[in-house]
């Protein structure tokens, strides 16, 4: 079945779906006035944030372009670079 013209269809495997739903939820308490700017839920290793970052493409890639607000891949990409980027300069 093909989905009405509204709507869009995505493709996630599990662990895709578990990254994208622990973003979404971390992004929402951001958006909270109550956030402490802190957070127990901490990417352990690039290889981990590179996953992240790949689910969160696949879902801005889902949206039509005319209506992507913003190419936020990029800035997620530079994070990602720069916070292990000491690690890698060491391995």
């Amino acid at each position: 079945m093909t989905p009405r013209q509204d709507k869009i269809v995505v493709a996630l495997s599990m662990n895709e779906l578990l990254h994208i739903t622990s973003l979404a939820h971390l992004g929402f308490k951001k958006m909270m006035p109550n956030d402490r700017g802190f957070e127990m839920l901490r990417f352990s290793d690039e290889e981990q944030a590179l996953c992240g970052t790949s689910a969160v493409e696949k879902l801005e890639r889902a949206i039509p372009e005319k209506h992507r607000p913003f190419q936020h891949s990029g800035n997620r990409q530079a994070l990602i670079r720069h916070w292990w980027h000491a690690e890698r300069k060491t391995a």
